[in-house]
């Protein structure tokens, strides 16, 4: 199905059955969706807004799929990825709605960073949503679970994402979720990330157990140095003569020269002996690093792997329970066929009692009429009469629904 139209119109057929069934997809059409959806995002007059309403209006499990599926090989560059991002983001226009895109944009950064790594650190989007998850933990237990899972789910990868262009309210939400999350750093998974974060966003890692609702150090600091550009200076409030603070300017300014040479030679004769071994720690270094970078991809596609087979076994208990109910649904009916069945017994043998008494009365009397005419002799008198008993029999035959007559009669 190459024409963008025609996909759209197999859309719209399937979103009727997702309304129709109570938003609710089975596998086979969920993942009829997704490759829908990846049909229009490579097609030749392609639009990202197209794609980003077809995933605002479908479930969560449309875009964790076609979200995997994308982003599996790395081949779609960022910038194209932050496009996309930024059309789904714009499709939040309903705050009543809003919530439900938490769970889809937990699925998209998952899959962004596990098969991205650090080519997903450029991205302008996923920051965005980032804050806009963390607007929603801060509020509700279940979101905040949502955004510990997203923390598992990046490998903390989500605090080396770049916030430099996010406001400080936002900041604030993640750091304040943070906390929430790890109320003793030194218990967090991913205590480095988290405190790097902190600080280079101007707030105080070392009270993370006490501070859910901590304000950035960035105004102390601004107060500080706002003293000191403002405020006067000792030598100026000194009223010493401007001889004076020549000699002082000279004084200082010879101190500072014998210890920047006696730092010099500290720090040279430092170097020639520490330059081998550095060279050697570097190198382990390097290497550890490596291994880690190494192990910390297989435990990002790990985990997201355990995501995927969670997923899984909720579909098949899901699947389970409604095979459960169909089942209880079909045991009833059954007996209700039974007891209509029993019914229509009852009933067509009463009807068929009623008949037989009927033609008991009708044709007895009959039957005595015609014992009295069988052996007589022809005549045309008895021949009336028989003829008489005859038309009386197909009287009682018709009172009783038996009726001998053509349809065009």
């Amino acid at each position: 199905m190459d024409n963008i139209a025609e996909i759209k119109k197999r859309l719209d057929v399937l979103y009727q059955e997702y309304k129709n069934n109570r938003f609710s997809l089975n596998k086979t059409k969920t993942q009829e969706v997704s490759d829908l959806l990846g049909n229009i995002t490579f097609a030749k007059d392609a639009d990202v807004m197209d794609v980003a309403e077809q995933l605002a209006r479908f479930s969560a499990d449309v875009t964790r799929i076609y979200f995997s599926s994308l982003t599996k090989s790395g081949a779609v560059p960022v910038e194209q990825l932050d496009n996309l991002l930024k059309a789904f983001l714009s499709m939040d226009k309903d705050a009543g709605k809003s919530q439900y895109y938490v769970q889809k944009f937990v699925f998209v950064l998952s899959s962004v960073m596990k098969n991205y790594h650090e080519k997903a650190l450029v991205s302008t989007q996923l920051p965005k949503l980032v804050t806009f998850i963390a607007q929603f933990a801060i509020k509700s237990e279940k979101n905040k679970k949502k955004f510990h899972t997203l923390v598992n789910n990046t490998m903390g990868g989500i605090y080396l994402l770049d916030y430099s262009n996010i406001n400080r309210n936002s900041l604030l939400n993640i750091w304040n979720v943070t906390n929430s999350i790890y109320p003793d750093l030194s218990d967090a998974r991913y205590e480095e990330f988290i405190t790097d974060w902190a600080k280079k966003y101007g707030f105080v890692p070392e009270n993370i157990k006490n501070s859910s609702h901590q304000e950035p150090i960035v105004e102390a600091n601004k107060t500080k140095e706002t003293k000191a550009v403002s405020g006067k200076s000792d030598i100026e409030d000194s009223g010493h003569s401007d001889k004076t603070e020549a000699i002082s300017e000279k004084f200082i300014e010879a101190t500072a020269n014998r210890l920047y040479c006696n730092i010099q030679k500290d720090l040279s004769a430092l170097g020639e002996a520490i330059v081998p071994s550095l060279s050697t720690i570097i190198d382990s270094l390097t290497m550890a690093r490596n291994q880690n970078q190494e192990l910390s991809a297989e435990n990002t596609r790990l985990n997201a792997r355990i995501a995927e087979l969670e997923q899984q076994i909720q579909d098949t208990e899901k699947l389970a329970d409604r095979a459960v109910e169909l089942e209880k649904i079909n045991a009833e009916l059954d007996e209700k066929l039974k007891e209509a069945y029993a019914i229509n017994s009852r009933e067509a043998s009463l009807e068929a009692q009623k008949i037989r008494a009927a033609f008991n009365k009708d044709f007895s009397n009959l039957y005595e009429d015609w014992i009295e005419y069988e052996c007589s002799e022809v005549s045309e008198i008895n021949y009336n009469s028989l003829q008489a008993i005859i038309k009386k029999i197909f009287r009682a035959l018709k009172r009783n629904g038996i009726d001998f007559k053509g349809n065009d009669e």
